[in-house]
């Protein structure tokens, strides 16, 4: 059986979608590494990236800020 690691890192700052930033907790709940193992792969969630600010809480930001944010997120992934 293959095996996989799922590494979930949602932003919705970068995504210009603000709610992809749920999108890998969804995809953990909806149980996708289980449904993964019903077609012979065997998948675990490795970690979850989270985004250093969450759009829910910070609305709009200047420009730089966000920038700065998708950067600092993706060195972390």
């Amino acid at each position: 059986m293959k095996r996989v690691h799922l590494i979930g890192a949602g932003s919705g700052w970068g995504a210009g979608v603000r709610e992809a930033e749920d999108g890998p907790r969804g995809l953990r709940e909806f149980g996708l590494a289980e449904r993964l193992a019903t077609s012979g792969v065997r998948a675990c969630w490795a970690q979850m990236v989270e985004p250093e600010k969450r759009w829910h809480e910070h609305g709009a930001l200047p420009r730089a800020e966000v920038f700065d944010l998708v950067a600092r997120h993706n060195a972390a992934l």
